[in-house]
């Protein structure tokens, strides 16, 4: 081009070949013309010296000797200055106009730009000040710095070219005057507006942009301060850079559905109050919405937007946040310290909170959680010091996300919350009253509520499957928990959820399990050292390892039926409990489920003797208690019916209260150390069917005085299963067997070996502090009659056989194996015995009812001990018909005596 222009000066000073005049008739110069080139187009300027007035027409072609020349460039500066021009007619082969070419027109008022040019020298239209609009063609792709500078009247600017460029812009080289432009119509075929093509166009009240638009490029309305409304169009997909910066009383941008690039400082410093960001958009650059004072109110709607890493995007004013449905992803640095948004919504959608997108955002109070989401990145919503009120719907949230804070006072789990996180809700210490998991929650993680002071309930619901490690933990008002889960495990091997062997357990009163519970989970409540209450529900089977131990203040315990096995270290360490009741359901004990129970006074158990015989023990509480209870009665005296195959492995281990054992011929194995240590033994008896003793089932008996072996092949014996009893106790063993025994291991242990009836009878009291009974004449092989003797103590008379019988001595025929109980009754009144509760009796004229009842004998004397009436089996009560008035003794095996006066 300046070779060009160059050659074009040169030409036209020298008026050489290359460059012609055209003439009118009257021989004036009109214009010069330079050949541009090629042997068709040519270059025009005015002739030099030359003045125009008025209307001036450029034509499209001319001829100079002989050849016809298309006119498409005027000449750099090639009409500046004419003064007097007021319009133009240009040639429609016009392609460019040079630099400065009507600069200085200032008479020209109308100027029509059409198709094909492409270029628009700098400052081509300077100083025009008589032109009030321009039209730029669709056909144009280069518009020169300064072009329209001083067009003191140009106020309305339509742009249709579709590809513009502005060639080399410098700071505040920029094609229109920054004063006068007030109205921009953008064609509807432009698809981008090139930068700062309308910068300091501070008068621009008007903008309308075409419906093709695409781009608007850096700083194209930078400081456009008089617009006060923009509609970005729906074909819009970028805003550059500063944009529209400095559009200070822009108050209304409506965005584009489309609209999916806003870069940095784009609507900087201007006047907005809410905005709509659209569903399409993905990237917001830092301080785009910075310094807008009057913004307020955000509607986002950007399913998957990110905004930059290292400024803010919207000023802390901001009063509302209203986020779409749509939204998956919550930009990092969203809403940055801002000190007036109250309430937040996340939807369902939402699954991302970016990294400090509502940090330090210390007036949010209220914040609801949608179902998806899955993450919050670092410092998410950290120093949101006034989020009290939490609405949680998430179903899924990540371990590893920043959480929402521990000022949370008021918190609603909604019915689609299947997971709560590792230290979701840790330290919440304001977070109070009830707290009721959903029945959609499946797992609680570590820590959940860890350090919750103020909770005092929970309750469990059935769906939960796991509970993590100190999930309740340090929760020091929790007074109860209403467990529920029917199928859940402890995600730790050796810490509670709620409690701690260390210390800082809750104050947990009381633990209730729903009827669905099948299995208490291991260490479920180990260490909480205040709990004294538990309620198990219809449908436990089985309590988990350690799932009390260290629940130290328990004092009693009652595990009803069906639950059947209890776990390793199940209840250790209790040692304030008292009382034990074990279900008839029980199958198997595991070691030291019971270990430590230093304080246990008694073993209740609701089953039969040969059921307890069958339990496997692997501990046994009467170790500790040296008692057991069947039936709400001391044992005392065991004797097994022909149903009992087995004596399981500690099954009496340290029964004291255990005085006399019949085994039963169907009982083929006693295990180790099923009778060890008991040390009140006296006598023993083996059924017929015993095949084998197990190691050290009878260790320590040493109390024993008597023992009888009813098979006649000896039993095998393994490793200290019997003392060594010399000929101090004899062995009684069926006629005939004597040498089969002497010949066993069992000479090893018994040197007194006697043959006997193959029956064996047995006698004793009713209570071992009011008397003794004993066979005093026990039956041979030769005869099977025996004499039975009781012995009352000091203050007590024999009163009668279990039988009613009242003869002492007494002699009875064996024919089977039998045990005669004696009944003694106190010299100074009627007895009873101080752990039996007395008989209700009732008498309502000669009808005498007797209640209270738990089976056996039950027998009517009176005062000349006459017996009137007497029943055995009686269940649980029991009506008499009385012969006579008078003073009537009522005498139970189960339950004691009464008097009672009967009166017609």
């Amino acid at each position: 081009m300046k070779k060009q222009l160059s050659f074009i000066l040169f030409v036209v000073a020298a008026l050489t070949a290359n460059a012609f005049e055209v003439r009118t008739p009257s021989g004036d110069t009109i214009q010069c013309y330079t050949v541009s080139g090629t042997t068709n187009e040519v270059t025009v300027e005015k002739a030099y010296g030359k003045q125009y007035i008025g209307h001036l027409t450029i034509p499209n072609t001319v001829q100079n000797n002989g050849v016809t020349y298309n006119v498409t460039r005027i000449s750099s500066s090639g009409f500046a200055n004419c003064t007097l021009i007021t319009s133009i007619t240009l040639p429609s082969s016009l392609t460019h106009i040079g630099d400065n070419a009507f600069s200085g027109c200032s008479g020209l008022t109308s100027i029509s730009l059409v198709a094909p040019l492409q270029s628009i020298g700098g400052n081509a239209f300077k100083n025009c000040t008589g032109l009030t609009q321009v039209t730029i063609p669709t056909t144009v792709n280069n518009l020169g710095g300064y072009s329209f500078q001083g067009c003191a009247n140009l106020t309305t600017v339509n742009l249709n070219a579709d590809s513009l460029y502005l060639g080399y812009w410098t700071w505040g080289n920029y094609p229109f005057d920054s004063n006068y432009v007030t109205t921009v119509h953008i064609g509807s075929n432009v698809k981008r507006l090139p930068n700062y093509i309308f910068c300091g166009c501070s008068h621009l009240t008007t903008l309308t942009l075409g419906n093709s638009l695409r781009r608007i490029d850096n700083g194209a309305f930078f400081g456009c301060r008089g617009l006060t409304s923009v509609t970005i169009p729906n074909a819009t997909t970028y805003i550059g850079s500063k944009a529209f910066y400095q559009c200070t009383n822009l108050s209304q941008v409506t965005l584009g559905n489309s609209v999916d690039t806003i870069l940095e400082y784009a609507f900087y410093q201007c006047n907005i109050s809410s905005m709509t960001i659209p569903q399409t958009m993905k990237y917001i650059g830092s301080y785009a919405f910075q310094k807008n004072q009057n913004f307020t109110s955000l509607t986002f709607n950007a399913d998957s937007c990110r905004f930059s890493s290292n400024a803010l995007t919207f000023d802390t004013n901001l009063t509302s946040v209203t986020i779409g449905p749509s939204v998956r992803y919550i930009p990092q640095y969203f809403v940055y310290n801002n000190r007036h948004i109250s309430s937040v919504v996340l939807p369902d959608a939402v699954r991302r909170v970016g990294g400090s997108a509502f940090y330090g955002c210390s007036g949010l109070n209220t914040l609801t959680v949608g179902r998806g989401l899955q993450y919050v990145e670092l410092y998410g919503f950290s120093n949101c010091t006034t989020l009290t009120v939490l609405h949680y719907n998430a179903d899924s949230l990540s371990d590893n996300s920043n959480f929402f804070g521990n000022k949370i006072v008021t918190l609603t789990l909604g019915g689609n919350v299947r997971y709560i996180p590792n230290g979701l809700f840790s330290n919440c210490k304001s977070l109070s009253g009830m707290l009721v998991l959903p029945s959609s929650v499946t797992r609680v993680g570590n820590q959940a509520f860890y350090n919750c002071d103020g909770i005092t309930s929970i309750t469990i619901p059935p769906s939960v499957q796991s509970i993590g490690t100190n999930a309740f933990r340090g929760c020091d008002s929790l007074t109860a928990v209403f467990f529920n889960a029917s199928n859940c495990t402890s995600q730790s091997s050796s810490d509670s959820p709620f409690g701690s062997v260390y210390g800082d357990s809750p104050k947990l009163f009381s633990v209730t399990f729903g009827g669905a519970v099948a299995k208490v989970p291991d260490n479920l409540f180990r260490g909480c050292s205040y709990l004294n209450s538990i309620t198990f529900g219809g449908g436990t089977t089985e309590i988990g390892n350690y799932a009390f131990a260290s629940c130290n203040r328990l004092k009693s315990i009652n595990l009803p039926y069906p639950i059947s096995v209890v776990g390793t270290n199940a209840f250790a360490y209790l040692d304030s409990v008292t009382t034990l009741t074990l279900p008839s359901s029980l199958d198997s004990i595991a070691n030291g489920a019971f270990y430590g129970m230093s304080r246990l006074q008694r073993v209740d158990y609701t089953g039969t003797i040969e059921q307890w015989c069958g339990i496997k023990f692997v501990d046994n509480p009467v170790y500790y208690s040296r008692c057991l209870y069947i039936g709400g009665h001391r044992l005392v005296h065991l004797n097994l019916l022909g149903i009992a195959t087995k004596v399981s492995a500690k099954a009496f281990q340290r029964c004291s209260s255990l005085r006399s054992i019949s085994t039963g011929h169907a009982c083929s194995l006693i295990e180790a150390n099923a009778f060890d240590n008991c040390d009140s033994l006296l006598t023993v008896v083996f059924g017929s069917g015993l095949d084998s003793i197990g190691y050290c089932a009878f260790s320590n008996c040493n109390r024993i005085d008597s023992v009888a072996c009813r098979s006649n092949v000896p039993p095998a014996l393994n490793n200290n299963a019997m003392s060594n009893f010399g000929n101090r106790v004899p062995l009684h063993v069926p006629c005939g067997a004597a040498a089969a025994y002497s010949a066993s291991a069992w000479h090893n242990r018994f040197n007194n070996i006697v043959e006997d009836n193959s029956h064996m009878i047995n006698a004793i009291p009713d209570n071992y502090s009011h008397g003794s009974a004993e066979v005093t004449q026990p039956p041979t092989c030769y005869n099977n009659t025996a004499v039975i003797t009781a012995t009352p103590l000091s203050g007590y008379r024999f009163d009668h056989w279990q039988d009613g019988n009242n003869d002492n001595p007494r002699t009875v025929t064996v024919t089977s194996d039998v045990t005669y109980t004696a009944y003694f009754v106190s010299l100074t009144g009627i007895e009873s015995e101080a752990n039996v509760m007395s008989p209700n009796v009732v008498s309502n004229g000669l009808t005498l009812t007797v209640s209270g009842l738990d089976g056996g004998e039950v027998s009517v004397v009176d005062l000349f001990g006459r017996t009137v009436h007497s029943a055995v089996n009686t269940g649980s009560m029991l009506t008499v018909e009385l012969p006579a008035a008078g003073v009537y003794i009522v005498r139970t095996a189960c339950c004691g005596s009464a008097r009672i006066i009967a009166v017609r």
